[in-house]
């Protein structure tokens, strides 16, 4: 994978052709699903633009769905790419940090994942695997999760620390997705919003 700027000049183009036949597009395209939950611009109203199926969800003050699907380790009843935008567009700021926990897990996952698809990451720093590593020290210990998935968790979340320099873009197996998808399924089965305790001195 070549990169869009100076700082990361290490080859990552080994499989090339497989990682990009399973990655979910190419350039712009490729992270396409972690762009339309990024945050609309100020001057643009998300009510005007909401869906039928979206407007009937949204709420004054964010909230989590209490329609909860559970349990979801045997099945899953829901997409998870579409409750996660849902839960973007409720509980994500346009900047800055969420007010609830459920938000700010959710503005982790779509964030980083989206740095990683559209630039390789070429903007890491210390934030970054600090705000990986809250994602895993808040969900992984849950006992919503089976202990195969809290596993699973810790090591696709070390995982992405580690290879920061030459992500996994597999799409769906990639360990942001995975994550992403452990973060929405932990939002789903705590559906009561939990105020979040913002870390002064994060920046991103």
């Amino acid at each position: 994978m070549s990169s869009d700027g100076p700082g990361k000049d290490k080859d990552c183009d080994k499989d090339s052709d497989e990682d990009e036949a399973r990655t979910p597009g190419s350039g712009d395209e490729a992270a396409s699903y972690f762009r339309r939950v990024r945050p609309r611009q100020a001057e643009d109203d998300p009510a005007n633009k909401m869906a039928p199926a979206d407007r009937e969800y949204a709420s004054a003050e964010p909230s989590v769905r209490n329609e909860t699907m559970w349990p979801f380790r045997q099945t899953k009843r829901y997409n998870w790419k579409k409750e996660q935008g849902r839960l973007w567009r409720e509980l994500v700021p346009a900047d800055g940090q969420a007010d609830t926990l459920q938000g700010e897990l959710i503005r982790i996952a779509g964030k980083l994942t989206d740095q990683a698809y559209r630039n390789g990451n070429m903007n890491w720093d210390s934030d970054h695997e600090r705000m990986w590593r809250f994602i895993g020290e808040t969900i992984a210990d849950d006992p919503v999760f089976s202990s195969a998935d809290q596993t699973l968790i810790r090591a696709k979340v070390e995982e992405i620390i580690r290879d920061e320099e030459c992500p996994d873009l597999s799409g769906d197996a990639s360990p942001y997705y995975i994550v992403a998808e452990k973060v929405v399924d932990w939002c789903m089965a705590h559906p009561d919003p939990i105020p979040h305790q913002k870390d002064p001195n994060l920046k991103r």
